[in-house]
């Protein structure tokens, strides 16, 4: 790699902020969701996206980004960077890296139609560690959403070092179709990678999916291993806590795409991403019109990931009918408004409810401009608990859960309008209403209010698709 290379990526990474590789080995390219593979994707993964923040270490792979790119149909080019970092708060032996991987693929085996797919790709390329700005990024990263820094050594005082690798990769998707809901399947996958260096990784998958012409749902299982020497320390006990069972569950609408993977306890990870041209997975007649949503709030940090659609028989029921829809709302993040030393006090919330548009909403998203103003209620279950940043926190860790009501107002606006896909944006103010408030003292007296009332504004992309 020539020296400007470092230099332009020290530049770009604050573009993407934050990502990692995400539950799958790093620098194999597997496609980011089940169905037709898209002509490009960029991916954010960070253990911040695992579903919840309260039990989250914040450690080993724990920011990165990922881009594929088709050159053409059988040829891909692909990279990833992640952050390694090895806290160990028990001891001094504490360190960090940065890994860039960078190659080129070539799929000697694609095909499919009408909700079966089937792809198997080879390829090659370079991995570094060293010191890549990610502490800098992390940081800034930290700074801007209110989490506290993280200042390791760089491993072998940043030196840059590199090593050649190989990969393959295999994955095969079946599906039936049920009318009305659309298609039911299973989606196999396998990948390997070795390493000039001496190291063999690779990984297995098998997922339930629920798929759409421009969406999926899926849920299932992965296992990871690894042998082998790793360039570093803190690769080792990167590859160790990766290693083993986890459990994925994810969603795809239109161009955005989100994964949340767990491993138990505080291993977790997920990732959003944005994949552009992905072909339609059917054409089975009558879809019904889904949206995805993926954003976050604005006065603390939040991530959050919306699913409505309207059956047609609720489309049927007059005006109200053609104006109302169901909803399916995750969300995580930081309360807002409240400030703790060496902590914070962190949520979960997942809620559904009905969604009602100010007008009646056609399925291709066009009419009235694609502006509708919009009210949300729902019903669903809030958990609070307090993550640790510091020796010396304020308040110890703790959780309350609670049965929350849900309200929002907003609006979304469509950008790009179209009769079986649309991109658009939303902005809403969210407030929440638990039913069972609490209080957490400290060893000083002090009290911490859990699950109160309060409110958050909230802009999130969204994607309208014929399912």
């Amino acid at each position: 790699m020539r020296p400007g290379c470092g230099r332009l990526l020290r530049l770009s990474l604050p573009l993407f902020c934050v990502g990692a590789a995400g539950a799958a080995v790093a620098g194999i390219p597997a496609p980011p969701a089940p169905g037709p593979e898209p002509k490009a994707w960029l991916e954010w993964v960070n253990d911040a996206f695992a579903g919840s923040t309260i039990h989250n270490a914040d450690d080993f792979r724990t920011n990165g980004n990922t881009l594929a790119v088709h050159l053409a149909p059988r040829w891909l080019l692909a990279a990833d960077f992640g952050m390694l970092t090895m806290k160990n708060l028990q001891s001094s032996n504490t360190s960090r890296t940065d890994e860039v991987t960078a190659s080129i693929g070539y799929l000697p085996v694609v095909g499919g139609g009408e909700g079966s797919w089937w792809r198997i790709g080879v390829g090659a390329g370079v991995r570094s560690e060293g010191n890549y700005g990610g502490q800098k990024v992390q940081n800034a990263w930290h700074r801007a959403v209110g989490f506290g820094l993280v200042k390791l050594p760089y491993a072998d005082a940043g030196q840059r070092h590199y090593e050649g690798l190989g990969w393959i990769h295999a994955s095969r998707l079946d599906t039936f179709r049920l009318a009305g809901v659309g298609r039911f399947g299973g989606q196999v996958e396998a990948g390997g990678l070795a390493t000039t260096g001496g190291e063999t990784a690779g990984d297995v998958r098998a997922l339930g999916v629920v798929l759409g012409r421009h969406g999926s749902l899926w849920a299932g299982g992965e296992w990871q291993a690894r042998a082998g020497t790793r360039m570093s320390a803190v690769a080792a006990a990167t590859a160790r806590d990766e290693d083993g069972p986890w459990l994925v569950l994810g969603f795809a609408a239109g161009g955005l795409y989100g994964e949340f993977a767990s491993a138990g306890g505080s291993r977790s990870t997920g990732r959003i991403g944005a994949q552009w041209q992905p072909d339609a997975a059917h054409a089975d007649p009558d879809p019904i019109p889904v949206s995805g949503e993926i954003g976050g709030t604005l006065n603390a940090y939040g991530v959050e990931a919306q699913l409505r659609w309207a059956p047609d028989w609720l489309r049927r029921l007059a005006t109200i009918g053609e104006q109302t829809s169901f909803f399916a709302d995750y969300r995580f993040g930081r309360v807002p408004g409240i400030q703790l030393t060496g902590g914070s006090l962190r949520y979960n919330q997942g809620t559904v409810g009905i969604d009602l548009g100010a007008w009646p909403q056609p399925r291709d998203f066009t009419r009235h401009g694609g502006f509708q103003p919009f009210v949300q209620g729902g019903v669903g279950w809030r958990l609070e608990g307090v993550q640790t940043e510091s020796f010396r926190p304020q308040f110890t860790p703790s959780t309350q859960s609670s049965t929350v009501l849900t309200g929002s107002v907003g609006v979304r606006q469509v950008v790009i309008p179209g009769r079986s896909m649309a991109t658009g944006l939303a902005l809403a103010l969210d407030s929440w209403w638990p039913l069972n408030p609490t209080q957490t003292p400290n060893a000083n007296g002090e009290i911490l209010n859990h699950q109160q009332p309060g409110w958050s504004v909230s802009a999130r992309v969204t994607m309208l698709v014929a399912w």
